[in-house]
């Protein structure tokens, strides 16, 4: 999804300790030049962690690891 509809990709931060809680886009972030990685769980952050990841974003591109 992130390759083929990266504006389609909402990033919300859950974290009580970020100073910036708003959900983006991965392609807003991409479009703006972030350099910033992101964390993930799933399928649900506060019930079930099944599996892990991380959405790098770097000199407008974003990557999936």
């Amino acid at each position: 999804m992130v390759k083929s509809n990266p504006h389609g990709v909402i990033v919300e931060r859950t974290s009580m300790f970020d100073h910036d809680p708003i959900a983006r886009s991965v392609g807003d972030m991409m479009a703006a030049n972030w350099n910033v990685t992101f964390n993930f769980v799933g399928p649900d952050p506060y019930t079930k962690r099944v599996f892990y990841g991380s959405i790098v974003i770097k000199d407008g591109k974003a990557t999936v690891k």
